[in-house]
């Protein structure tokens, strides 16, 4: 019960938090199949769902092997200074909640109405008035949280330095873009998330949404090349360029395209991303110069998860027989999983 109290990334306690931090989900339901309907017009609620969107959160579990979490980290410098932590996984749990309407007056109302005989979805009012009776059979609608599940290669960046979370938004879509361009992908294959969320937003979240990542995300926290490439065409994506070699400072930097101000169609904005449009500045100075010192970085510190060999001298030391040995050897041996852990006290057992 313990462990659910944690982060399982960073071991930081979920405890509800003022600053939003962490937030308690009720009623959390997994939608696995659904059925849809082709409807010739579509109503007034429609254009209301598209004009006011929904309230959509998204969550990581690295995987674990033996008990221990199967990342690959690094850690990105520019000339000493520390600029990213990487963390990449290879079929890493990604979960997407729906909280409900963007636009709902109480944010702690979560959820959408649903009948749990048909599974067909209602609004507030078959939530108010399709109560069952007290001498009927039939179940009134009640109220779920859906949400999906699945498992993708993921990377996570973490920025390290001063940042605001409205300054992230403009570097997301440039790293994006970036890759997209970089590694000749579609701006479907790679998705990107702020994580916890837009408004704390302290880390990027990129995962592949989509068949055809090539594998683009595990280069990145393999070689620094891969990362030079991807900030050098996300400045050139910028309308940003320089003559001869890249320079060191932001304001060497040329403007390839006066015309286009804080962003255009043809840089950053797009239709993935229209929500942010109003935030997105590609001439933002700390999105330059982060840029250029991605561009001439350096990868330290890096390293992945302990190896089986590793593991099993962890589990050897804690044995407390001959025997344990022994039979850990034989596992080990014969390429069987080993132990999460050992000398593990059961209660009540």
């Amino acid at each position: 019960a313990a462990e659910l109290e944690l982060c399982c990334h960073c071991g930081t306690p979920l405890k509800l938090h003022p600053e939003g931090k962490a937030v308690r989900i009720p009623r959390l339901y997994q939608i696995e199949q659904v059925t849809t309907k082709r409807a010739d017009r579509i109503t007034s609620d429609d254009e209301e769902r598209q004009r006011l969107g929904y309230e959509l959160i998204t969550t990581y579990e690295f995987p674990k092997e033996n008990g221990v979490v199967k990342v690959a980290k690094a850690q990105v410098s520019c000339a000493g200074q520390p600029l990213l932590e990487l963390s990449y996984a290879p079929a890493t749990q990604i979960s997407r909640v729906n909280l409900g309407w963007r636009r709902r007056e109480n944010k702690n109302d979560m959820g959408f109405p649903i009948h749990p005989t048909n599974g067909q979805w209602g609004g507030e009012k078959d939530l108010r008035g399709d109560a069952a009776d007290d001498d009927g059979p039939e179940v009134g609608f009640v109220k779920i949280t859906p949400y999906v599940q699945d498992r993708k290669n993921a990377l996570l960046v973490r920025f390290l330095g001063d940042w605001q979370p409205t300054q992230l938004v403009s570097v997301k879509s440039a790293i994006k873009r970036g890759i997209e361009v970089a590694f000749q992908l579609d701006g479907s294959e790679i998705a990107a998330e702020l994580m916890p969320n837009e408004e704390f937003a302290t880390a990027l979240l990129l995962y592949e949404s989509a068949e055809g990542g090539a594998g683009a995300l595990s280069r990145l926290v393999e070689n620094a090349s891969s990362l030079h490439a991807v900030a050098k065409t996300a400045l050139e994506i910028c309308h940003w360029s320089w003559d001869g070699e890249m320079p060191a400072l932001e304001a060497q930097l040329v403007n390839a395209d006066p015309e286009c101000e804080a962003g255009c169609y043809r840089c950053l904005l797009g239709y993935h991303n229209q929500r942010d449009h109003d935030l997105i500045d590609r001439q933002q100075p700390e999105l330059k110069q982060w840029l250029l010192d991605l561009a001439r970085c350096e990868l330290v510190g890096q390293g992945g998860v302990d190896g089986r060999s590793t593991i099993l001298e962890r589990l050897k030391d804690l044995a407390g027989s001959g025997l344990e040995k022994l039979w850990l050897d034989t596992l080990y041996n014969h390429g069987h999983h080993l132990p999460d852990n050992a000398q593990q006290e059961v209660p009540g057992h």
